[in-house]
């Protein structure tokens, strides 16, 4: 009875567009959400709503995000309207539920149940040794063989975050080669050159010939994860793609198994993540497919995300109700107008909440040094003018960018305190002790002793360190 209070007075408090999505819980749905909309609230409510009216098991409901806080938030503002019910409902990453499907059903995963997970690092080592056994030219360079290595592994990864598996890409490859040769003008028939290709196909020619070899590469790559019983990031979801594509038994037991599909931030899906919600979602004409997406947030674009996804969504699903949200919760009509100028949008958002609407400043830095210095000095001046540290955050990019940024800000004596998702273990600090804890736990082992003498902290210097190890190698 209290979950059922807690979801009326939600539903109460929503608007008219919001209402609208909440209630359409069945077949194909899209709802366009701006920032700030709600579209997290209405995601929680909707499958509430579908536990409400229908007699879905809350086990077959499947909703998927794009980060493990989304999860949580999404968790937890289920369980505030459904209670206890609210741990049966599937939401999960992309990510996460590929590998939970692998758990599930390891004998339908031969190649990637007990093989390895390697990182860049890893597939750079690996595409060296696979560049230099294969007979390549462009690709390896005589001045510099290892020049496009890490050009390889990013394009490797946008193919598969595409779903385009090897025997695929060798096919675009091979239909792209024969289409050359049937170019109509692509000799000169006259002329000092005649019977040569026209330069303006030479680069052409050259880009093909660059994909070929890629091909080759591609495909020696892929055989040696698995004669190495390796797997990078990607493989996860493409080894589900492939298997539910091939594997009938195993789409239509997952097909029955989930009755209703949620995707919030469904710009940022890529290709190969649609195709398995198209699969899954594809035992009925009219699924019960629900997608929140924004055309003007498609953040995660350096995934293989891309806005054809999203808007594929209407024409996969002509009959799809759509829902548009344009009350903004969160920033003033300033703020949202000058972004609407920058990024136009077919229903402009429309502010919810006072504000005092500041004006915007804006500022141009020769370089990013000046920028964080300005940063520094601005801070220090509002915290002078009674401002509280902790009312003032500053966003940036890549969590890479706070080491450089934080350090700045200390230098001109700013209060703060770094918050980031970095794992605990690539903290150097982290490092620096494990280490320690290495070096005493495999007490003799000369190696050990060695990354430990090179801590700075330590205070020893490198040719005495090499001098100490050196004399302990020729007394033994």
């Amino acid at each position: 009875m209290a979950d059922e209070k807690n979801f009326k007075e939600v539903y109460k408090g929503l608007n008219k567009a919001q209402k609208e999505a909440v209630d359409a819980i069945e077949g194909p749905v899209m709802v366009i959400a701006g920032p700030g909309t709600g579209k997290t609230q209405i995601l929680a409510m909707r499958i509430a709503n579908i536990l409400r009216q229908t007699d879905t098991a809350p086990e077959q409901i499947l909703a998927l995000t794009f980060t493990e806080n989304a999860t949580g938030n999404m968790r937890e503002r289920l369980a505030f309207l459904m209670g206890s019910r609210a741990y049966q409902v599937v939401i999960n990453t992309f990510h996460g539920f590929c590998n939970n499907i692998i758990k599930t059903y390891p004998e339908e995963f031969p190649r990637i149940i007990g093989s390895t997970s390697i990182t860049e690092i890893d597939q750079i080592a690996l595409l060296e040794k696979v560049v230099a056994t294969l007979p390549v030219k462009i690709l390896r360079p005589y001045g510099d063989p290892d020049y496009y290595i890490r050009s390889m592994v990013a394009v490797i990864s946008d193919l598969k975050r595409e779903g385009i598996s090897v025997e695929e890409y060798k096919n675009i490859c091979a239909k792209a080669d024969s289409d050359y040769w049937q170019i109509p003008d692509l000799y000169h028939d006259k002329g000092l050159y005649k019977g040569k290709i026209k330069k303006g196909y030479e680069r052409l020619r050259r880009e093909i010939d660059k994909n070929l070899e890629l091909a080759l590469v591609y495909e020696q790559y892929e055989n040696s994860l698995n004669e190495k019983k390796l797997y990078d990031f990607n493989d996860m979801i493409m080894e589900v793609l492939r298997e539910l594509r091939t594997n009938p038994t195993l789409l239509s037991m997952l097909q029955e198994e989930y009755q209703y599909i949620l995707v919030d931030e469904h710009q940022d899906t890529n290709n190969a993540q649609n195709k398995i919600l198209e699969l899954i979602a594809n035992f009925h004409p009219n699924p019960n497919l629900f997608v929140v997406g924004d055309e003007k947030q498609a953040i995660f674009r350096f995934q293989g995300a891309s806005l054809e996804n999203f808007f594929y969504f209407s024409h996969l699903y002509p009959q799809a109700k759509v829902v548009t949200l344009t009350n903004n919760y969160r920033s003033g009509q300033n703020i949202l107008n000058q972004a609407e100028i920058l990024l136009p949008s077919k229903a402009k958002l429309l502010a919810q909440i006072e504000n005092d609407n500041l004006p915007i400043r804006v500022g141009g830095f020769g370089s990013t040094l000046a920028e964080y210095f300005f940063l520094g000095q601005d801070i220090n001046q509002k915290i002078a003018t009674g401002v509280m540290p902790h009312d003032i955050a500053v966003l940036y990019r890549d969590n890479r960018d706070a080491i450089f940024l934080s350090s700045v800000l200390r230098k001109l004596g700013v209060p703060l305190a770094v918050e980031s998702d970095d794992d605990l273990w690539t903290d150097l600090d982290i490092q620096k002790l494990i280490t320690v804890f290495e070096a005493v736990a495999f007490f003799g082992d000369d190696s050990k002793l060695a990354k430990l003498l090179h801590i700075d902290f330590i205070g020893v210097a490198p040719i005495d360190t090499y001098q100490y190890l050196r004399q302990a190698h020729e007394e033994k």
